[in-house]
Order: structure tokens, then C-alpha cells, then sequence
């Protein structure tokens, strides 16, 4: 419910706000694990440089125990205008064994489903985020590379002592668009 209104009340600053979508594929992993994943984050930019809120959601397929592992996270991003940033966020992870979905898809999917593991914790990362040099729409586009490292404290599973690792890393590439009012725009 939270998140859900955290990315409505972002996506309805759009068109009065400078904001960012990023979409991208990722890497990962921890001893014994690793896979491969979406990501898809959403950013209220105070500017090109500074301070920003961002949200964002990945999912992927996971080995060791065969599994995916979901999350969602909110927090601040730092800028440089030279393009490098930092960000630390709260973390909420799902690592939900591919059994977990065969007995109940649909709990498996929004989280409720026996045999979940959810943990939260704390996420840090850096990034750059290259803006593509042109003009008109095509400035709103960039690239971005992304390192992080969610910390998520071990916890009891509903079936038993967690294996999941207390922290994953992971890598990043994708893309950024920008919607909204623009920074650089002229005020007319």
C-alpha cells in the first residue's frame, strides 16, 4: 500500500516536476547464489545535480536454492552534475522458492504466499548516469551504470532458519528518460 502510493503520488509530479524513469537489466549475487534481473526506478529530481527522492522495483531468477527475489526500495540519490551518484535506500526483499509458485501463483506474486522470506534492510550504491549529448527530445535520454549492496538482516522463514545471504551485490546497465518539465527548459 505504501509503495504504492509513493509511486502514484511521484508519477502524478510528472508533469510539474522534473522526473526520471530508468529501466535497465542487472546482475548479481552472493556466495553460492547469483542470477540475473529487471529493474525499473522512478526519480523526483530537485535538478540535474543535488538531491533527489528515488524509488525502484527489480525482480529476477536466482540459483543455489532455485528462487526469485524481488524488491522494492525508497530513498535519496546525491548527484554530481558531472554525472556520478550515491544513493541509500530502505530495502524490502522477496525470496520466494519456485515451489512457492507452483502451490500458490498468485500469493507467490503479491507476497502472501507460505514460504516467502521477506527481509528489509538498507541498500547503498553509486552510479553514473551519462546523458546522451543532443538536442530536442533525444537530450532526455541517457545511460545509466549502476553498483550496490542491499544489507538485509537474516530472519526466519516461515519454513525454517533463512539461507539467504546478509548481503547481495549487484550491477547494473540500463536506460533514463526524463518526463516532466525539464531543467534546462526556457521559462517562457
Amino acid at each position: 500500500m505504501l509503495y504504492g502510493w509513493l509511486f502514484s503520488a511521484m508519477a502524478m509530479a510528472a508533469p510539474h516536476a522534473p522526473v526520471t524513469l530508468a529501466t535497465g537489466l542487472g546482475g548479481g549475487g552472493a556466495p553460492g547464489t547469483g542470477g540475473g534481473y529487471a529493474v525499473t526506478r522512478l526519480l523526483l529530481n530537485a535538478g540535474r545535480s543535488g538531491f533527489s527522492g528515488e524509488a525502484g522495483i527489480r525482480e529476477g531468477l536466482f540459483s543455489g536454492e532455485l528462487r526469485t527475489v524481488g524488491s522494492i526500495a525508497f530513498g535519496v540519490r546525491w548527484t554530481h552534475k558531472a554525472g556520478p551518484y550515491a544513493r541509500v535506500m530502505f530495502a524490502h526483499h522477496h525470496e520466494t522458492p519456485l515451489a512457492v509458485y507452483r502451490e500458490d501463483p498468485v500469493g507467490g506474486f503479491v507476497g502472501s504466499a507460505d514460504g516467502i522470506n521477506h527481509r528489509s534492510g538498507l541498500e547503498v550504491g553509486l552510479g553514473y548516469d551519462w546523458t546522451i549529448p543532443a538536442d530536442g527530445f533525444w537530450r532526455r535520454l541517457g545511460i545509466m551504470v549502476d553498483v550496490s549492496v542491499p544489507i538485509l538482516p537474516q530472519t526466519h522463514a516461515q519454513h525454517g532458519v533463512s539461507h539467504d545471504p546478509l548481503a547481495y551485490a549487484f550491477g547494473e546497465v540500463g536506460l533514463r528518460l526524463d518526463i516532466g518539465k525539464m531543467w534546462a527548459e526556457p521559462s517562457h
